[in-house]
């Protein structure tokens, strides 16, 4: 029986297809670029990171390998790729995340190989206890101990008429219908580097005989991080300072309106002391307004701790305006919620670098005190709005300005209490 994976990602000024194929007779890998098989190859027992770094020009920015254009799961045809794949920065920094980009790839690859074979060997998915809409446990093996991972169609979402819990209450009203799936490719999408520790997460189509619906399904696939708590049933005392701001920093950007301690994962070590938390569930992110932002890190003492150094070079290497641009042009996210991340991303910058300003600081400016109170970051964005008539667009001159004032007026207040 022929296996087949592949997985795409930018390699020097070249995209590349790893395309692994195994049967009795063949035990090797080929590097495909758009004009077909490049003469670079690879057994089955090479390592990958050595492929992907090895690749990278010194002048070339490495790039962490995330599939996000459509996979298909065919149970004859194996795993298909449609579209141009895209990618984003991966920025080597000190201290970064443990997964590395080679380790990406052998993850999107394992969980692909091990979904297709699901698919073929018909283990049918399971709809999961707990969510407002379609979530369903992808496993490898008839007696749904082994978890693959998390699949979300996009046509099971809350109020939409195929949502099997039939949940048809709008659950946010900053998150457009049926957007939820896209968002949760885009929180992977903006993880550069894996510093917050997102789940690879991609856009698959799964064949309509797995779910036994009249049409394929499309949606996005996580992987499934095994865990071995939520951060709501551990004392916050016991959570690590280090990934609390790295989750803090993605939520911020990202302007998260549903960071609860329910998604949030807790791992632990054979000792019994939590050694990683996971941050899931990103489908009410990157919201169109700033009404409903939820950051339970606030809760946590760890969140007024000062950024670590890591921190700070990682929040110094984000560009706002080329993720805002990701997320619309490669994505699909809207402007409006664009235009947010890269407002936040200037915010968390400003504050951070230039006036040592805390998570728990800027987060608390970025959230309402109150449902019907606008919050100051919400004040210096409406301030910086050109007008109507002029187009309605942000001035982020005027915003920079705005939010110096306001990071002066946090740091005020500080001295004072």
């Amino acid at each position: 029986m022929l296996s087949f994976r592949c997985a795409s990602f930018f390699a020097g000024s070249r995209w590349l297809t790893v395309v692994q194929s195994q049967d009795e007779s063949s035990n090797s890998s080929a590097l495909e670029g758009p004009s077909g098989p490049s003469v670079l190859s690879l057994s089955a027992s090479d390592d990958l990171e050595d492929l992907c770094d090895g690749t990278v020009t010194s002048s070339s920015p490495a790039r962490s390998p995330l599939l996000s254009s459509t996979c298909y799961l065919s149970p004859s045809k194996g795993l298909l790729r449609e579209g141009r794949p895209s990618f984003g920065s991966f920025n080597d920094l000190p201290d970064i995340a443990s997964i590395t980009r080679s380790q990406s790839l052998e993850n999107i690859l394992e969980m692909l190989s091990k979904a297709e074979k699901a698919v073929s060997d018909d283990i049918l998915p399971v709809l999961s206890v707990e969510g407002t809409g379609g979530t369903y446990f992808v496993s490898a093996s008839a007696d749904y101990n082994t978890r693959i991972g998390v699949f979300k169609p996009s046509d099971e979402e809350v109020s939409l008429e195929g949502n099997p819990r039939g949940n048809n209450d709008i659950m946010k009203t900053c998150i457009p219908v049926g957007e939820s799936w896209k968002r949760e490719i885009a929180a992977y999408r903006l993880d550069h580097g894996h510093f917050a520790g997102v789940p690879e997460t991609i856009q698959l189509r799964m064949p309509k005989h797995y779910f036994h619906s009249k049409t394929d399904k499309i949606g996005s696939f996580q992987r499934f991080v095994p865990s071995d708590a939520e951060s709501w049933d551990v004392m916050p005392a016991c959570l690590p300072t280090e990934y609390i701001q790295r989750i803090a920093i993605l939520d911020i950007r990202m302007c998260n309106s549903d960071r609860h301690g329910g998604n949030v994962l807790v791992c632990r070590g054979a000792e019994g002391d939590v050694t990683k938390l996971v941050p899931i569930d990103h489908g009410c992110c990157f919201p169109t307004d700033l009404t409903e932002l939820e950051f339970e890190w606030l809760l946590w003492k760890q969140s007024k701790s000062p950024f670590s150094t890591a921190c700070k070079h990682y929040i110094a290497s984000l560009n706002g305006s080329r993720d805002a641009a990701i997320l619309e042009n490669e994505l699909g996210i809207d402007h409006t919620a664009a235009t947010l991340v890269r407002a936040a991303t200037l915010f968390l910058q400003t504050a951070a670098l230039t006036y040592q300003l805390t998570a728990y600081d800027i987060g608390t400016a970025m959230r309402r005190p109150s449902i019907g109170e606008p919050s100051p970051f919400e004040l210096a964005i409406a301030d910086s709005r050109e007008a109507l008539s002029d187009g309605g667009e942000l001035d982020f001159i005027l915003l920079a300005s705005k939010l110096r004032d306001l990071c002066e007026t946090i740091s005020d207040e500080k001295r004072h209490r």
